[in-house]
């Protein structure tokens, strides 16, 4: 019983760090993390909205992909470099940058939880007001 009062308390209690802590945290978060998730969501939204529209994928994925060319090579060339000339430093590298996407998925589902806890404790303290 004690664990369901602590979780109980965790989202009903007024959180002890500010909510544009989190806000900063999310939106540097997105800044870095997301951007090419951004042209994925445009054509569903597309889809949800007019599905009768037709769309030329071909022209977009070619600007894309001309845009995408230079700057793959590139770090496909430093990549060869760091592996032929510094072989642990590209295998510690390798590992902390795969790594990096467990730390993302954690780092999104504390933020899905603070939002949760955030707007529970948002909708109580509206209530008791309310009841004044």
């Amino acid at each position: 019983m004690k664990i369901k009062k602590r979780i109980k308390n965790y989202f009903t209690e007024k959180p002890k760090q500010d909510f544009w802590f989190w806000a900063f945290v999310t939106l540097l978060f997105f800044k870095y993390a997301t951007p090419y998730m951004i042209l994925m969501l445009v054509p569903l939204q597309v889809g949800l909205i007019a599905p009768d529209t037709e769309i030329n994928y071909q022209n977009i994925s070619m600007n894309i992909a001309n845009n995408l060319i230079q700057p793959l090579e590139k770090l496909n060339n430093v990549g060869k470099n760091l592996a032929i000339e510094k072989p642990i430093i590209s295998k510690v590298l390798f590992y902390v940058l795969s790594y990096f996407i467990y730390i993302i998925w954690f780092a999104m589902f504390i933020l899905i939880i603070n939002l949760f806890r955030y707007g529970i404790f948002w909708i109580i303290r509206n209530k008791r007001r309310l009841k004044k």
